[in-house]
């Protein structure tokens, strides 16, 4: 069973669909939500915080993309300039963007929001990246870890730049496989060989993931 994955993960439930800017509603945590126990910069810290919901703006791709054949690739992408104009709506209007782990430490700050950016796309660091630099934002970034280095993706050096700057690097399996239609081997296989990995790459702890399509089932859970 993987449940026993839940002593290591804080499993974490990411519709793949786009959240459209304005949308308060984030999605499900996993029903049992263990305390958090790693080491590190993401060290159990005494909880500072009553809040206990907060919006979660969730992307794909960075882009400019409107080709009418992928409608699928069109309905994942957001704008650039459409990126900066939310991004600076969210600071204008006293957004503090915060970490799951904040969240699940209960740490988060007043007026908090979660942004999430999925698949570890080059837009990511190229575009997303300096854009919440300049603003002195962070986020968490769901990193398929197979295609770390290939085309259209980033590199293990960029993440570890971007590791350094504050961001965020957490799972989202080995190769993106709906981990509903995979064996209890192969989906422990797509969780600890992507955990693995980001951790001996980036020298980090993975504390959490993100399903891939947002699909899951109570045996997975």
């Amino acid at each position: 069973m993987v449940r026993a994955w839940q002593a290591i993960f804080v499993l974490v439930v990411i519709a793949s669909a786009v959240l459209l800017f304005g949308t308060r509603a984030a999605p499900p945590l996993a029903e049992s939500v263990p305390p958090a126990t790693t080491t590190g910069a993401s060290a159990t810290l005494a909880p500072t915080s009553t809040v206990t919901s907060v919006p979660i703006l969730m992307y794909h791709y960075i882009r400019d993309y409107d080709n009418p054949i992928d409608k699928i690739g069109v309905g994942l992408s957001v704008a650039p300039a459409t990126f900066e104009r939310q991004l600076n709506y969210l600071k204008e209007n006293g957004f503090v963007s915060a970490s799951l782990d904040e969240f699940v430490q209960h740490r988060l700050p007043e007026k908090s929001v979660i942004l999430t950016f999925d698949d570890g796309y080059a837009d990511h660091y190229t575009v997303v990246f300096p854009a919440l630099k300049a603003r002195g934002m962070k986020a968490t970034f769901y990193i398929v870890s197979r295609a770390v280095g290939t085309p259209g993706s980033m590199t293990w050096e960029q993440l570890r730049e971007m590791k350094a700057a504050g961001m965020q690097i957490e799972g989202h399996t080995v190769s993106h496989r709906d981990l509903t239609r995979l064996t209890q081997d192969d989906i422990l296989k797509e969780l600890v060989e992507s955990k693995r990995t980001i951790e001996d790459n980036l020298s980090t702890t993975v504390n959490h993931f993100c399903y891939p399509s947002g699909k899951y089932t109570e045996a997975i859970a």
